[in-house]
């Protein structure tokens, strides 16, 4: 919905999150938005991390966890960037996001823009596997269209499948007809300041 444009990525996201999410939830959301919107036009992932900094609160623990790791990344051993997060920032709460966050950006440095890679150590970090994953993932394939392997393609498929608890609603059927419905709402959502609305 904004790409190119992270304030915009950021303040969408927090109206997004702050239906189901708090504090360094939020926060979080906000600076992988920000990334992916940056994503468009800027290629280097270090350099993505470094800018989308600046959507975490400055004295946050968050922002440390963050910084941390890109700083543990310069030795490039997952090992240790791992036990230091682990160390540092790990929780009993699989789902705790200082942690996982960390776990995203570390994947991301240290798989180099490789795909497989990366989103292997995504997901060897442990804890919050499924979402660590599609972020990193995510994240790639804004950086690099085509770039999801033929093997990991062909066994997902590009059909939309919901599980059958989930009633009521008509689902495009692929993916293809998924992103063309949120590409289009581009020029059909913004942002209503308070007291705007009756």
């Amino acid at each position: 919905l904004a790409p190119g444009d992270p304030a915009l990525a950021a303040a969408f996201a927090y109206e997004d999150a702050c239906i189901d999410h708090t504090g360094d939830g939020i926060h979080a959301i906000q600076f992988l938005s920000a990334l992916e919107s940056m994503a468009f036009t800027e290629a280097e992932i270090p350099r993505l991390v470094e800018k989308a900094l600046r959507f975490l609160p400055e004295e946050s623990l968050l922002r440390r966890a963050v910084a941390d790791t890109v700083r543990w990344c310069e030795a490039g051993i997952f090992a240790e960037v791992r036990e230091k997060i682990m160390a540092h920032y790990g929780s009993e709460n699989f789902t705790d996001v200082k942690m996982n966050l960390a776990f995203e950006v570390a994947a991301l440095l240290l798989g180099g823009g490789d795909f497989e890679k990366s989103v292997c150590l995504a997901v060897n970090f442990g804890q919050d596997t499924d979402c660590t994953g599609a972020t990193v993932g995510a994240i790639l394939g804004l950086l690099h269209n085509g770039i999801i392997p033929e093997k990991w393609r062909t066994p997902i498929g590009n059909k939309i499948v919901l599980s059958p608890e989930i009633i009521g609603i008509r689902p495009p059927a692929t993916l293809d007809e998924f992103t063309d419905l949120v590409t289009g709402l581009k020029d059909k959502v913004r942002l209503v300041a308070p007291g705007e609305t009756p």
